[in-house]
């Protein structure tokens, strides 16, 4: 037989197609975002909790307080249905508004939410009382950092939330 071969992939009348392009270096994972969530008695330590968050190359978003109130609200509900995990500052707030927060936290599915749950740590702050001190929940990763932000005491939080829910 005295016909010319053909190269592989060619077809009558089509030239053969390019090699394919090298697939591009994937681009930088996008960073878990965190909401915090705080009463707004303990706002001056809430810089502190996102300025030690974003340098764990973390999106923080921080609690607002000012501002028509169904705008804060919308705000609050938008950021329970986005983030990744969200930590809980129970500082001057009592046990009834932290077990609210965590209400709200299962309900983000109701606004929108269509990832799996974030995580939750809840932070003991400020004063140590009876209260904080005895509060338990196994609902979510309870952080006594009762002299401040201490990424040491966040560590097992931001590992778990970088590795992603549990499969």
């Amino acid at each position: 037989d005295r016909r010319t071969p053909r190269p592989a992939g060619w077809r009558a009348g089509r030239p053969r197609a390019a090699p394919a392009a090298a697939p591009a270096s994937p681009s930088p994972a996008r960073p878990k975002v965190v909401y915090l969530i705080a009463d707004e008695r303990d706002t001056p330590m809430v810089g502190a909790w996102a300025d030690g968050l974003f340098e764990q190359q973390l999106e923080i978003i921080q609690p607002i307080f000012s501002g028509d109130e169904s705008e804060i609200r919308e705000f609050h509900e938008e950021s329970l249905a986005t983030c990744d995990g969200a930590i809980i500052l129970y500082g001057a707030g009592n046990e009834l508004w932290l077990r609210r927060k965590l209400r709200e936290i299962q309900k983000s599915p109701g606004y929108g939410r269509t990832k799996p749950q974030p995580q939750i740590a809840i932070c003991l702050i400020g004063a140590r009382t009876a209260d904080k001190e005895r509060f338990r929940t196994h609902e979510a990763m309870v952080v006594p950092a009762w002299d401040g932000y201490s990424i040491d005491a966040l560590r097992p939080f931001i590992t778990q939330l970088k590795a992603g829910p549990p499969v």
